[in-house]
């Protein structure tokens, strides 16, 4: 699934042959099926409102401004009134978010003002303002646990996520080669192994 591991000079590995660190060609390194990790439990309104933000919003890296744009209007209501349930959780000013719908009969969107929720979440770690190549994942969220982690990958997967049937699998695309990583050690920690691999897609402007 592309992950790697770093080692020093003399650790071993579990091969086909034994504990070794002279690996030859040919050699199966053994890695756990599982990734085990006792996490602390997260506010899951906030890890469920995360991740559709992760997947779906746009911020503004010089303004506290997040745009989550969604066809189903009613999800976008969904997130509104979340924000508002942990906005008065935390003392949040959150500013009254709105759903925006386009003349153009284009998808419907979010928009959010708030520069006190951009500080809350960038005191826990989170870097506001990435494109979408840069974006990924906190470490509260990466390090909660299991069920807070389940409740991301949900959600995550609800927003970005097809289902391919022809391949009899699920499909998830991002330009972020980190967020694609950290997928993959999150599926791990209930025993899913993901399959990466690359794809050139030409842009609007011809790259």
């Amino acid at each position: 699934d592309g992950s790697k591991i770093t080692i020093t000079r003399r650790h071993c590995l579990l091969t086909n042959r034994g504990w070794t660190n002279q690996m030859q060609v040919g050699d199966y390194v053994c890695v756990p099926s599982t990734i085990v990790w006792q996490g602390a439990d997260e506010d899951l309104d906030l890890v469920t409102f995360l991740a559709w933000q992760i997947a779906e919003g746009h911020e503004l890296p010089s303004r506290a401004t997040l745009t989550i744009t969604q066809k189903d209007s009613a999800r976008l209501d969904y997130l509104r009134k979340l924000l508002d349930v942990i906005g008065r959780r935390y003392d949040l000013k959150v500013n009254n978010p709105a759903i925006h719908y386009p003349k153009d009969e284009s998808s419907p969107y979010l928009t959010i003002n708030s520069r006190s929720y951009q500080q809350f979440l960038s005191a826990r770690g989170y870097a506001w303002g990435n494109l979408s190549r840069d974006k990924g994942i906190p470490d509260f969220v990466m390090q909660s646990s299991k069920e807070c982690v389940s409740c991301f990958l949900r959600n995550y997967f609800e927003a970005e996520a097809s289902v391919v049937m022809s391949m009899r699998g699920i499909e998830i695309s991002t330009a972020s080669h980190i967020l694609m990583q950290q997928l993959s050690v999150l599926l791990r920690r209930f025993g899913i192994w993901i399959r990466v691999t690359t794809k050139s897609k030409c842009a609007t402007n011809g790259s």
